[in-house]
């Protein structure tokens, strides 16, 4: 028997599943790539940006402190968690394109739906874990932005702007709620294939 007699055609149900995974894989992948490299370039700056202490003109040799960076501490590290988890579920929406196409070969090599079930169970988990580092994260940042706003209060005005509330602080936060829309993207889209998955006997 020829190598093109045996090879056993997917049915319409799995040739539609693999398709669903092809589409899914390339949505989450390039959302994911796109937002992840919007919010990196925003904290790199933001994390190298110098807040330097101001000399008090009414008492000199007195230093004025700076406000603190938002993107730095706490919040910095866990963001620049959620970043690293990115990069695991970047790669895992890359598989669900390579599953897409594995299911449309022979049903010899064609991986099987267990298989399948527990990659789509372990980007979930993936995705959760960065999602939970960017939540975090972001409370820490907002935490920061919102202390130097309220010390600003009513009247106040800054020696520095280095004291007071910049247009790169709020870009920060913005970056971090970017993080957990991308992992959100890649939670939704491994939800998806697994009722998908689970739909078929």
């Amino acid at each position: 028997m020829s190598a093109r007699s045996s090879y056993s055609s997917p049915s319409p149900v799995i040739q539609q599943i693999a398709n669903e995974f092809r589409r899914t894989g390339w949505i989450s992948f390039w959302s994911q790539v796109v937002l992840v490299i919007i919010s990196s370039i925003i904290l790199i700056v933001a994390a190298t940006a110098i807040r330097a202490p101001v000399v008090n003109p009414a008492l000199p040799g007195v230093a004025i402190p700076a406000a603190p960076n938002p993107s730095a501490g706490v919040g910095g590290v866990l963001t620049f968690g959620a970043i690293a988890a990115m990069g695991v579920t970047i790669y895992w929406a890359f598989r669900y394109v390579q599953i897409g196409r594995q299911l449309r070969q022979d049903a010899a090599i064609r991986p099987k739906k267990s298989e399948v079930t527990q990659l789509i169970r372990t980007g979930l988990l993936a995705s959760l874990a960065g999602m939970l580092l960017g939540i975090l994260g972001s409370f820490a940042i907002i935490g920061t932005v919102a202390v130097i706003a309220f010390r600003q209060g009513p009247g106040f005005v800054a020696a520095s702007p280095t004291q007071a509330v910049n247009s790169l602080d709020i870009l920060v936060v913005q970056a971090s709620v970017n993080l957990i829309l991308a992992h959100f993207l890649g939670l939704t889209g491994s939800l998806w294939l697994l009722y998908r998955m689970n739909r078929q006997p």
